[in-house]
């Protein structure tokens, strides 16, 4: 929380610098958008983000924590030549390092948006030609791209000032399950209050993020209703997203854990290569300590009976 009260302050002393280039773009009326997935976590972002990198339509990148730092660099150093400051930029993508190993080829990405026109050169479409570049290094060339990063909704305000128009998932998972399955992965927190304030917290992010968007550019999804019928929740999903509905292997994380580098070979993110079926859902009730949830249940009592979990 720390760091997003310094980026918002950097974000608004970017704003008022002087700027040659524009955020937005002339126009984005047939510009395709981009969504986020927004969620707790241990909440199956991971699980429908390698969903959803299997259609043919959709560039989902693996998490790399750089856009809102990207974007208050773009403000900050706008005052450089093009050239300069879109390689500034680029530069917080190609880092071959943990989660944020995109494998992009970091000078055939610079000569690309360096020979950018001048109506292109601007943030937005900076942003969404680095995106673009994760899906066609590995497939083909792709209609839209999403993001799960954890954290974004920590700097909404921040990311919507580049994409207002963009979609968002809202995916919700059962506080109990949640709380369990940070302490039961030896690689996550093991205090009970930990899982407790994520959840609530990402609650609270969502409600303020809904409130910025219209209808259209919002949806919910609970995790058990995922894991319970993906074929029916992932045809939603593309309904949601403006595209075609496409068959979906179930057992399909290895190539996306792959890609996720040391985050994917956390011991939590190894569900992701088995099948999908609902056994983890009501697992707090045999695993989780009665005397944690009696301690944990009263301080996520509102959530649970808002999004229909019985006490």
């Amino acid at each position: 929380m720390k760091f997003a009260r310094h980026y918002k302050q950097l974000h608004q002393l970017g704003k008022i610098l002087p700027a040659r280039f524009p955020v937005l773009p002339p126009s984005d009326t047939d510009r395709e958008q981009p969504f986020f997935i927004v969620s707790a976590g241990r909440s199956g972002s991971t699980l429908m983000a390698s969903l959803l990198g299997q259609h043919s339509e959709i560039s989902m990148p693996t998490e790399q924590f750089v856009l809102a730092q990207s974007i208050v660099k773009f403000n900050l150093f706008n005052w450089m030549q093009w050239e300069d400051c879109s390689a500034l930029i680029c530069s917080e993508f190609i880092r071959s390092k943990g989660s944020q190993a995109w494998s992009l080829d970091a000078q055939q990405l610079i000569d690309q948006v360096h020979a950018f026109s001048k109506a292109k050169r601007n943030l937005w479409d900076l942003l969404d030609h680095i995106y673009r570049s994760y899906g066609f290094v590995r497939k083909s060339p792709k209609r839209i791209w999403g993001d799960k990063t954890p954290g974004n909704h920590e700097h909404i305000d921040i990311i919507r000032s580049v994409f207002p128009k963009a979609k968002y998932l809202f995916l919700i998972r059962d506080g109990r399950d949640v709380v369990n399955s940070y302490l039961r992965k030896a690689d996550e927190s093991d205090d009970p209050l930990f899982g407790v304030e994520e959840w609530n917290r990402s609650i609270e992010k969502m409600d303020v993020i809904r409130k910025k968007l219209s209808t259209h550019q919002q949806m919910d999804l609970r995790y058990e209703d995922l894991v319970a019928d993906p074929k029916a929740c992932f045809s939603s999903v593309c309904s949601f997203l403006g595209l075609a509905y496409e068959p979906i292997h179930e057992r399909s994380g290895k190539s996306y854990l792959q890609e996720m580098g040391s985050i994917g070979e956390m011991e939590s993110m190894a569900h992701v290569n088995q099948p999908i079926n609902p056994s983890s859902v009501g697992k707090w009730k045999n695993e989780l300590d009665p005397k944690v949830l009696q301690q944990v249940e009263p301080l996520m009592k509102k959530g649970l009976e808002r999004f229909g979990y019985p006490l």
